[in-house]
């Protein structure tokens, strides 16, 4: 868990600078609408980090709890479906780049 943060916290915030520039930058043919969306999903999954995956996980590094180890579990579907419809835009805007 102590080395997990040096491979994730910067592409994360890599993902986050993306999502900004790409409402400062606008690609051609891209609906602001969706940019904006892609960014909120970003805040999301940042919101749902740091206000719930890492108190768990450091309720778990005290010891393994059943119930806590459920609560992580679930509340990492927020993350998931966020992530998923992020990576769905990122498609679309690829798409939409090169049409």
């Amino acid at each position: 868990m102590n080395w997990i943060s040096f491979v994730v916290a910067p592409l994360m915030i890599a993902e986050a600078l993306a999502a900004i520039l790409t409402i400062f930058y606008q690609p051609p043919n891209a609906d602001w609408r969706v940019l904006w969306f892609g960014l909120i999903l970003v805040a999301v999954v940042w919101a749902s980090t740091f206000l719930l995956q890492v108190p768990l996980h450091e309720r778990l590094a005290l010891g393994f709890d059943a119930e806590m180890h459920r609560a992580l579990v679930n509340t990492n579907w927020i993350r998931t479906i966020a992530w998923t419809l992020r990576a769905a835009i990122c498609l679309w805007l690829v798409w939409k780049i090169n049409s």
